[in-house]
């Protein structure tokens, strides 16, 4: 059995790393004043609970009361850090990640790595640094460019029997492919949202995954 799996969202969570970055965004000179620090924290969990429900970082910022300029101009300092050495270190790998990887080698299932990334280096940091090279059998990174095909032709080409993943262009990449797709709810999307697109099989912890490996 081959089960490939999705990075940010899937096996690292995404919440504190992106959180955090958007507090010491609006922290800096400029946007100080947007939000006051006694409603900060509530304030993030709210934007991160909108972009769970689909919507992008600018969207989110829209939803809460943001104007568009100061959208935009967050926006583009969000692209430009988002894969910084700095805020990659706000990175945490699930600890059932390291569970479910020991089962799936005691029975002999192969695992591989398959996500989008501009900035190989700090990549390679955080591959690293929670010593995920010795939990799979090959790392594949694709360009965020034309994602969906970009997924989609490393599962066809290397038969994939599951695709693991926390977003709707996992999903959509794995039935391109024509493989089974199981959800992650504690990632970048919600059950709630990828229901939507038609995602039927969702997991909050790889603990909930054993049923596949039987």
């Amino acid at each position: 059995m081959k089960i490939f799996l999705d990075l940010d969202g899937t096996i690292i969570s995404c919440k504190n790393k992106q959180t955090n970055l958007l507090r010491i965004i609006l922290q800096q000179n400029e946007f100080q004043g947007l939000i006051k620090d006694n409603v900060m924290n509530n304030f993030l969990n709210n934007w991160w609970e909108l972009k769970k429900l689909g919507n992008s970082t600018k969207q989110a910022l829209i939803h809460l009361g943001i104007n568009e300029y100061y959208t935009q101009k967050i926006n583009e300092i969000w692209i430009n850090k988002i894969e910084n050495i700095e805020i990659s270190y706000l990175d945490n790998v699930f600890p059932d990640f390291y569970d479910f990887s020991n089962i799936c080698n005691k029975k002999n299932i192969k695992l591989y790595l398959l996500t989008a990334r501009n900035n190989l280096l700090i990549l390679r940091q955080s591959i690293n640094r929670f010593n995920l090279i010795n939990y799979f059998s090959k790392i594949y990174v694709v360009k965020h460019k034309n994602l969906i095909e970009n997924k989609f032709e490393i599962l066809k080409k290397y038969s994939a029997d599951y695709f693991i993943g926390d977003t709707e262009t996992d999903y959509l990449s794995a039935i391109k492919a024509n493989i089974k797709f199981i959800g992650s709810t504690r990632g970048q999307r919600c059950k709630t949202y990828l229901s939507t697109y038609g995602v039927n099989n969702f997991f909050n912890n790889f603990n909930d995954l054993n049923y596949i490996l039987k």
